[in-house]
């Protein structure tokens, strides 16, 4: 569904866009940022987002027996979490 954008975050884009600064496109998911699963088969498994070769990937670990996997992810079937 969609959402409507917080008005603060309107102003921010607006004082930056006002400030000629020069601006440039980064990931909002950064390697190492901790995420849930809000979309597909992996729906609400909470995981570490890592990076292979340009593609996302969330791992899960299992601490009891020491063991992790990593799953391709897109991006808007994650949420990071604060």
């Amino acid at each position: 569904m969609p959402e409507a954008i917080p008005d603060a975050e309107i102003d921010g884009l607006r004082s930056l866009y006002a400030s000629s600064r020069v601006m440039e496109p980064c990931d909002y998911f950064t390697e190492g940022m901790m995420v849930e699963a809000v979309a597909g088969p992996l729906r609400g498994i909470k995981g570490q987002v890592i990076r292979k070769a340009t593609q996302d990937y969330i791992v899960l670990r299992i601490h009891l027996i020491q063991q992790a996997v990593a799953v391709h992810i897109h991006a808007d079937e994650i949420v990071p979490l604060n």
